[in-house]
């Protein structure tokens, strides 16, 4: 039975019988949405079982949603165990619980079947997409969402690069490199970059690098200040061919992937690190290049690709590297292909020391000799042995599964993009999926005179680097810290002696250590010095991933230019396009203009409306509010009012906490 439902304010479509226990077996519920406690079970349920949990009265699709632990998480016990069950939605109004396995794809997140060869995930919950004809923005569904702009998009949708404060940089017209807002227009103080962009990253200290490609000066590693001009205080590393990956190691210095075969590692300025040397090889028609570097915290490195010995040492597809570039022997992962299938294109790292290994591949070969089948996709251990635990719900069909892209979520779940099936499922084409993971936590502990610590679990992924500020309550801006260090596993610490204002938010971020075409950041806003968020600052954290009003979140932004404020005051989805019929329409009654309105209830907003001749900032006049029935909002501009009975006149709408 469920135990411990209790009914939330929003509305559940369509709605269920009130009750307070809710056996499995049950048929229907009425409530506004509900939150779920505990799953008591009288047995144990198989990994993927699904159980039928509820059923809708009607025909129509549940439009509401139920909360557990994490969003679409619920926990269970049985013989003091505790199970996971993942809540689906169903299209025919079902609702079913799936008894959760590590592995397990998210059957609420709908699959874009467009192109898509990557993903970056960034600040305000930000999933961008791009195909070969224009950017697409996501929900957390995998929906697109429609109140962005369109951003066009050409040629190599496989190039793209999330910053630290959310812009981004895509190709736009080839071959030039653009960067663009948050909200997707383009960003104005951007220095275009003139020519063709394989592969950017961001650094630690703000600063750009990317493979670089141009008639003038052929293929070169380039260093670029934030805006996208040259570095002129570094110089470019030639290669021979196109470089697939880019990254940055705990202690500053870059490392090169591809190029024709083997690692690069480069100083800060761009010259090369001597000290470092790495070469792999393949024989035969097979190219031999590194399609993933992934920088390990105690100074190694992991590499993937279609390599099949590194430094002369038979080792296929992926590799773990000393800290000079030599080959650690003692790690040994042997992955195999049917056919020409063998290659690994993306890796992350989590917290606890694991690492997904994304690409074209069907099996890995234990240490016994026997072989586990992983189409595209599997996690290993921190020794290079398999996590058999978890089971990726992909199979093969046709070119499918290549994994191309890996990326975390802000909630723990894991986003893949490539050419995915999943089991029972018919696609094969370019596309993005979400798969569950358990669900992170994230804290942020302040120690007077001491230092801040930003804390996520061991399931998380791990970070290359972190940063810190604040903001007080009633503050504008935000007030930088400084960079984070290490300081255990999930851990990083900033020393900070000086005071905070009695209440506030910390923010923190981070950039994703995952080997991408697309690295992705993790940002923050913790709560500080009072007890809970208020009502619009929870509205904000559920729909953008931040409670404060800035960024795309900010009060008076929205993409369809109504007001985030406005769409909360009337109740309306800030992440979809507005139709017009859904605004309050002013209309001609008799002697006067009218709009009335019926606005959620309780909402701590304070409505009202006003009028104007010319739309100057000194010609908008109150309008008079009417009174109406309960929960209705009126307001009147009579035609007999001074200068109302001009040719043109402009109404708007006022929300203010």
């Amino acid at each position: 039975m469920l135990s411990g439902a209790v009914a939330r304010a929003e509305t559940f479509s369509p709605s269920f019988a009130s009750a307070s226990d809710v056996y499995l077996s049950g048929t229907s519920f009425d409530a506004p949405q509900y939150q779920i406690g505990t799953v008591t079970l009288g047995f144990r349920p198989q990994a993927g079982q699904r159980l039928t949990a509820f059923q809708s009265t009607g025909n129509a699709p549940v439009a509401g949603r139920m909360e557990g632990g994490d969003g679409d998480w619920i926990t269970g016990s049985y013989a003091g165990e505790t199970i996971g069950f993942h809540i689906q939605y169903a299209a025919n109004g079902s609702v079913y619980l799936h008894t959760y396995y590590p592995g397990m794809a998210d059957m609420n997140f709908l699959p874009q079947n467009m192109g898509a060869e990557t993903t970056a995930v960034g600040p305000w919950r930000r999933i961008l997409s791009p195909t070969h004809t224009r950017m697409n923005f996501l929900r957390k569904d995998g929906t697109v969402d429609t109140s962005m702009p369109f951003v066009p998009y050409f040629s190599d949708p496989s190039t793209l690069l999330m910053q630290d404060d959310g812009k981004f940089f895509s190709r736009t017209d080839s071959p030039t490199f653009r960067r663009f807002n948050v909200d997707g227009t383009p960003d104005t103080g951007n220095t275009p970059v003139p020519g063709y962009v394989h592969r950017m990253n961001q650094l630690s200290d703000g600063r750009l690098v990317c493979s670089f490609f141009s008639a003038e000066t052929g293929v070169v590693i380039r260093f670029l200040l934030p805006d996208g001009a040259p570095d002129p205080a570094a110089v470019d590393f030639p290669l021979d061919l196109a470089c697939n990956g880019l990254a940055e190691q705990d202690d500053g210095k870059i490392l090169v992937a591809g190029g024709g075969s083997g690692v690069h590692r480069l100083n800060r300025d761009g010259t090369v690190d001597s000290s470092f040397q790495c070469t792999t090889a393949s024989p035969g028609i097979h190219s031999a290049a590194v399609s993933a570097i992934l920088p390990l915290p105690d100074g190694k490195v992991l590499i993937g690709g279609h390599f099949e010995s590194v430094n002369g040492i038979n080792q296929k597809f992926l590799a773990r590297l000393n800290g000079d570039g030599s080959t650690d022997d003692s790690y040994k992962v042997i992955l195999m292909g049917n056919g020409f299938r063998g290659i690994v294109t993306t890796l992350m790292r989590l917290n606890d020391g694991r690492v997904f290994a994304g690409g074209d591949f069907d099996y890995v070969r234990k240490p016994d000799r026997s072989e586990e089948y992983r189409y595209g996709l599997i996690c290993l251990m921190p020794d290079g042995t398999l996590d058999e635990e978890y089971r990726p719900m992909l199979e093969r069909l046709a070119a499918s599964n290549r994994v191309r892209s890996i990326n975390m979520l802000w909630d723990g779940g894991i986003l893949l993009s490539g050419s995915l099936a999943l089991m029972g499922s018919s696609y094969t084409q370019p596309t993005v999926r979400r798969f569950l993971n358990t669900p992170l936590t994230s804290t942020v502990t302040i120690d007077p005179g001491t230092g801040i610590t930003w804390t996520r679990n061991g399931e998380a992924a791990d970070f290359v680097y972190t940063s810190f500020e604040y903001r007080g309550d009633g503050e504008s801006a935000w007030t930088p810290l400084g960079r984070g260090v290490r300081s255990g596993v999930g851990s990083w610490f900033l020393s900070h002696t000086g005071t905070l204002p009695a209440s506030g938010f910390i923010r923190t971020r981070g950039r994703l250590n995952t080997t991408n075409r697309a690295p992705g950041v993790v940002m923050e806003s913790h709560l500080f010095g009072r007890g809970e968020l208020t009502a619009v600052e929870r509205w904000r954290d559920d729909h953008f991933g931040d409670p404060v009003s800035d960024g795309p979140a900010a009060n008076n932004v929205d993409a369809d230019r109504d007001g985030n404020l406005a769409e909360y005051g009337l109740g309306l989805d800030p992440t979809s396009a507005d139709q017009p019929s859904v605004l309050p329409a002013w209309v001609s009654d008799g002697d006067a203009n009218v709009v009335a309105f019926s606005p959620p209830s309780g909402l701590p907003i304070t409505y009202g409306a006003e009028w104007s001749t010319t739309l100057q900032v000194d010609d908008w006049h109150a309008a008079d509010e009417l009174p109406g029935s309960a929960g209705v909002k009126a307001f009147r501009v009579p035609h007999d009012a001074p200068g109302s009975r001009a040719e043109r006149l402009f109404f708007r709408l006022k929300f203010s906490e």
